[in-house]
């Protein structure tokens, strides 16, 4: 997968290393890892840090990519930075509400492979977000994508770059799967899924 297409595509064969903390009573979480791309065109790193000690869960989640994207005309370098704070309000330990506000910062770097893009000035969109998600799951998990029980979630969410104006994009939608055990290591699992979205 991956490879050189006028499409954003996402880097095929990588390494990812992923390193977390958390402590004796899980209150606390850290996590961090790095990728690196098989040609080293592209990397990713990302940090999160997770407070579960109250009723409501706060995580914070930073994330770096950078990716290289090919056209008929250039060949460009979009180095993605994104910052995330998400609140997580459990009713119960199966279904409980998340709220989402982000951040992203998308850099695009015109490579220097003819004189016309040599001139070409990098450029910067800047975007905000928001979502909010019901979530249901009262999943048992058997083994290796093995599940037993059902999954829901319900979800709605805004976009808008921010230095510019009528660019806002909402989404709704929802996804249900539901699991069965047919054998010890055979499962069968149904999928219900919706997604609408629309810009003003």
């Amino acid at each position: 997968t991956g490879g050189v297409s006028p499409i954003y595509l996402n880097p095929g064969a990588n390494l990812l290393f992923k390193v977390g903390l958390k402590d004796l009573l899980e209150d606390y979480r850290i996590t961090g890892g790095m990728r690196f791309t098989n040609d080293l065109s592209g990397s990713e790193f990302f940090t999160g840090y997770e407070n579960r000690l109250h009723r409501i869960d706060r995580e914070l989640i930073l994330h770096r990519q950078s990716i290289q994207v090919a056209d008929y005309t250039a060949i460009t370098k979009v180095r993605t930075h994104d910052a995330k704070y998400v609140l997580k309000f459990p009713f119960s330990e199966v279904n409980g509400l998340r709220a989402t506000l982000g951040y992203r910062n998308d850099q695009i770097v015109y490579l220097s492979t003819d004189d016309i893009n040599l001139r070409k000035l990098n450029t910067y969109e800047n975007w905000g977000s928001a979502k909010l998600e019901w979530v249901f799951d009262n999943t048992i998990r058997r083994g290796l994508n093995l599940y037993n029980g059902t999954r829901a979630k319900l979800f709605g969410e805004y976009y808008r770059q921010i230095d510019k104006d009528k660019t806002d994009f909402y989404v709704v939608g929802f996804d249900a799967r539901k699991y069965f055990k047919i054998h010890r290591c055979f499962i069968w699992a149904n999928r219900l899924a919706a997604r609408g979205s629309a810009w003003p």
